[in-house]
């Protein structure tokens, strides 16, 4: 994504490494993701800065977003990514409002995770701010474009989600970040529920040439709900 990019160019090893991690994750190399990411997790440590702290957020949430489709646990990794982002939050040294992207995916993992209605309600509404004050400061952030269209679409319409308001933010994500599969894949389940089946299903086969792994572990389980009993329901256009 741009905005990582410019975060970490004077960290080539590091972004290299990252850009890698994404690889292993298309290609559904799940027994080696964790290594992978504690090897990111000393190598980043190694190179104390902003910049490197924001990329070991983004792995960390990467690997929370594609732990439960291996049948694993991945709040621990969100929560880990909150825990390095939080601190970043106005740091002079990274785009404004970059780490208010990152937040907002953990957020969105946590919120699709818990078994509790009240903290499902608290990820829902932490998530939601932290993507708004993202797009405050970047309208292109891909994290919180994919963030709220995710909250959106896996809240019921009762407690503040839409299909709509879903298709729009995930539609934004694809549109900055094409190569975003997360995001294409959530955009095609938007499409399928919209009663859309064709146009959902050739998001899904273009995935499918591209990362066949990926595309399958999606098909056996992505869904999840991020169902909130208390979330408010709104009108504005995020």
């Amino acid at each position: 994504m741009e905005h990582v990019a410019r975060a970490v160019a004077a960290h080539r090893a590091l972004a290299a490494q990252y850009r890698g991690f994404l690889r292993a994750i298309e290609r559904g190399e799940a027994s080696a993701l964790v290594e992978r990411a504690r090897r990111f997790e000393r190598d980043a440590a190694a190179t104390p800065s902003a910049a490197a702290a924001l990329l070991h957020a983004r792995v960390a949430v990467a690997l929370a977003h594609v732990l439960p489709l291996h049948g694993r646990d991945s709040a621990r990794y969100a929560e880990r990514a909150l825990r390095i982002v939080n601190p970043l939050r106005g740091d002079s040294a990274l785009p404004q409002g970059t780490a208010d992207g990152v937040a907002a995916e953990a957020y969105l993992v946590l919120c699709r995770q818990s078994e509790s209605t009240a903290r499902r309600a608290l990820f829902f509404h932490r998530g939601r701010a932290a993507a708004r004050r993202a797009l405050d400061c970047d309208a292109d952030d891909t994290s919180a474009h994919f963030a709220l269209g995710g909250f959106y679409l896996h809240t019921p319409a009762a407690f503040g989600g839409s299909i709509e308001r879903a298709r729009h933010h995930l539609g934004r994500a694809v549109a900055v970040d094409p190569a975003h599969h997360g995001a294409r894949l959530l955009l095609a389940e938007a499409l399928r529920r919209s009663g859309e089946q064709q146009a959902s299903e050739e998001i899904v086969g273009a995935l499918r040439e591209l990362s066949p792994a990926l595309a399958a572990l999606q098909a056996r389980g992505a869904g999840g709900r991020c169902a909130t009993a208390t979330a408010e329901r709104d009108d504005d256009a995020s």
